[in-house]
C-alpha cells in the first residue's frame, strides 16, 4: 500500500506511521518504507535516530533489511534520507540493487506500507503507481484538493487499474469529510473516468499536534482519542481488504515499480 499526497503538510507521514502502527497491534507483520529521499521524517515521528537509512542502501554500504528497525508499536520502518537525489538519479545498477533488495524483504511481510514523497514528481508517482492499493491523503483545503486532484491525474495516467482510494486528514467533522470527498469524487469521475471511494477520515484533533511533538505516534499516546478510534477502523478496513486477494495477483508490487523505473526485462526476472 502507498500512502501519498498532491502536496506536503497534509499529514501523509503521520497516517502512514500510525497506519502501521495500528495494522502491527491487528496481528499483521508490517514493514513501512519511508520512500522520500529528499525531506524524510517518518523516524522523526517515531523518535528514531537511524544510523542507517535508504542512502545507505542506494550507495551499497549495507542491505535494506540492515536498515530496518523496530518502531513503536512493533512494526519496522526502513527509514527514508534528506538532502539526497532521488531514484530517476541514481544510476541504474544502484537502482537494480535497490528494487532486489525490495523484492528479498518484502517476502518477509504480510503488510508493505509506502510513505511517498509529496507531489507529483516522477519519483513519486512511480513508487505510488506501484501498489497495490493507492491511498491519497488530502485535508479539506482547497489547495490541498487541488494538489490532490493533480496527484489523481497523474495516477490515472501512469496505472489505470490501481485501486485508489481517499483518505481525508484534519477534518472538523464527518460532515466535511463527506464534502470534501464528495467533490473530488465529481471531478475525478466526470475528468478522469476515476472512481474514488473515501477509505476513511481523521478528525482534526489536539492530541495528534501533542503526539508529534513528543514524537510518539498517536494511536500509542492517545490510545482513546478520537482520532486514533477514526484511524483504528481504516486500518482494520485495509486490514480486511488485504486478506480478500484476487485469484490472478498480477506482476505485484516490485514488478510494476521495476517496469516504471525503466527495468522491465528486471521486472520479468523478479516474477512477482
Amino acid at each position: 500500500m502507498a500512502v501519498t499526497s498532491g502536496k506536503g503538510g497534509v499529514g501523509k507521514s503521520n497516517i502512514a506511521v500510525n497506519l502501521a502502527a495500528c495494522m502491527s497491534r491487528l496481528g499483521r507483520r508490517v514493514l513501512l518504507l519511508d520512500a522520500d529521499l529528499g525531506t524524510a521524517n517518518a523516524d522523526v515521528l517515531c523518535d528514531i535516530h537511524a544510523r542507517r537509512t535508504i542512502e545507505h542502501v542506494v550507495s551499497g554500504a549495507c542491505s535494506l533489511g540492515d536498515t530496518a528497525v523496530k518502531a513503536p508499536g512493533g512494526f519496522r520502518l526502513v527509514p527514508g534520507a534528506s538532502g539526497t537525489s532521488g531514484l530517476a538519479d541514481l544510476r541504474a545498477h544502484r537502482r537494480n540493487m535497490l528494487i532486489e533488495q525490495l523484492a528479498a524483504i518484502e517476502s518477509e511481510v504480510d503488510v508493505f506500507l509506502l510513505d511517498t514523497g509529496a507531489g507529483i514528481g516522477s519519483n513519486v508517482v512511480a513508487f505510488a503507481a506501484a501498489a497495490d492499493t493507492i491511498l491519497v491523503v488530502t485535508t479539506p483545503e482547497p489547495t490541498a484538493i487541488m494538489d490532490t486532484y493533480a496527484m489523481l491525474k497523474a495516477l490515472r495516467r501512469q496505472r489505470s487499474d490501481a485501486t485508489t482510494r481517499l483518505v481525508v486528514n484534519m477534518a472538523a467533522d464527518e460532515d466535511e469529510a463527506a464534502d470534501t470527498h464528495r467533490r473530488l469524487q465529481r471531478a475525478s469521475a466526470t475528468f478522469l473516468d476515476l472512481q474514488l471511494p473515501l477509505a476513511g477520515w481523521v478528525p482534526f484533533d489536539g492530541a495528534v499536534i501533542e503526539s508529534v511533538r513528543r514524537r510518539v505516534p498517536f494511536v500509542i499516546e492517545a490510545p482513546t482519542a478520537w482520532a486514533t478510534a477514526r484511524l483504528g477502523m481504516l486500518a482494520a478496513d485495509l486490514c480486511g481488504l488485504d486478506a480478500t486477494e484476487s485469484s490472478d495477483p498480477g506482476p505485484g508490487f516490485l514488478g510494476r515499480l521495476a517496469d516504471r523505473l525503466g527495468f522491465s526485462r528486471f521486472a520479468e526476472r523478479l516474477d512477482v
